[in-house]
């Protein structure tokens, strides 16, 4: 057997054990998935060493190569279980749903600005109450006369109202609830009274950076298209902020089978 191909027989245990763990109906406990590891692992030293002595024409590469898919199997679906229970652990209590929390979150996308609200990506800092995710949607109500400008990077201090994310029931329509878990937003929250800006980080992180500057163009060309009809589409075209483009145009593109050149 040769390297390359012993390499991509391991990556593709790799792949099959995690492949196979999101298809397990109920997630293994992570002291399970630790104890099944090692005791597979122990098992297939025993019966390589066993098989060594009983035939000695079985090859030793074989037999190491063999303990080694087996052992990166098994350490793919710890290692998924693992990320699964973090993620699903990293949820909203029931007892801060619907209850003022007041929050200290840092910005780390570009506002999505519809009439009068905002909403953005925010990571929550500590100390953090227990029960209350990492990872939220923050929308803002402000009217547009006074709206304060949200940039990637700032934090704020502000009291939240949160909800768990939910999306429609009906089968053949967009998952929202999905959508949100996909990107790890375990909450949604309402700001309720005016935050406080505590401090601007613009480079704290590069996913703050790119956002910061996504903002910046569509900022730059809002003023300089103005008004015009397609600003949308051009703005939508140049950074991906579909946000503002019209229900109208959407379905202009359908029709005419364009829709994931826009997209």
């Amino acid at each position: 057997m040769t390297g390359k191909f012993m390499l991509r027989v391991i990556a593709i245990s790799i792949v099959a054990g995690a492949c196979l763990t999101h298809f397990l109906i109920v997630l293994p406990d992570l002291r399970s998935s630790v104890v099944y590891t090692s005791v597979t692992l122990i098992c297939s030293l025993v019966i390589a060493w066993l098989l060594r002595r009983q035939a000695m024409f079985i090859s030793c590469r074989l037999i190491l190569f063999s303990i080694t898919c087996i052992a990166a199997f098994m350490a793919a679906v710890s290692w998924t279980a693992f990320q699964a229970h973090n993620r699903l652990d990293d949820a909203l209590a029931i007892a801060h749903e619907n209850v003022v929390s007041r929050l200290t979150f840092r910005v780390l996308t570009m506002a999505q600005d519809q009439n009068a609200q905002q909403r953005f990506e925010a990571q929550v800092l500590d100390p953090k109450p227990s029960g209350i995710p990492r990872n939220i949607m923050v929308s803002w109500q402000d009217p547009p006369e006074s709206r304060v400008v949200v940039l990637p990077g700032q934090l704020w201090r502000a009291a939240l109202i949160l909800k768990r994310p939910h999306g429609a029931t009906n089968p053949s329509g967009f998952d929202f609830e999905a959508h949100m878990f996909q990107k790890n937003i375990r909450a949604i929250g309402k700001v309720r009274g005016q935050p406080k800006l505590i401090s601007d980080h613009p480079y704290v992180s590069m996913r703050v950076v790119v956002s910061r500057l996504r903002q910046g163009i569509r900022h730059a060309m809002r003023d300089v298209l103005g008004d015009a009809r397609f600003a949308p589409v051009l703005i939508a075209l140049a950074i991906g902020d579909q946000d503002s483009v019209l229900a109208s145009d959407w379905e202009v593109f359908n029709r005419t089978g364009i829709t994931h050149l826009v997209s």
